[in-house]
């Protein structure tokens, strides 16, 4: 004699819902959120890389034409 039995009501359910949905939503803003913290952190560090390459191909580009200035002195 098997009969169903019910713990909870409708509206203790959608309570149950809505509060499990709302601690749902909570948990994936802070996901969005620190997923987004993520990226702007790698978007950073990718600049800060790029940034640092700039100056070294400048310093080369600086040093290769100091040493050509030095070799057109020397040629002269």
């Amino acid at each position: 004699m098997l009969q169903d039995i019910s713990f909870c009501s409708d509206s203790d359910s959608q309570t149950y819902t809505r509060l499990g949905g709302a601690r749902l939503d909570l948990a994936g803003q802070r996901f969005l959120a620190l997923e987004e913290e993520e990226e702007e952190q790698e978007q950073e560090q990718q600049e800060e890389q790029e940034e640092q390459e700039e100056q070294e191909e400048e310093q080369e580009q600086e040093q290769e034409q100091e040493e050509e200035e030095e070799e057109e002195e020397e040629q002269q």
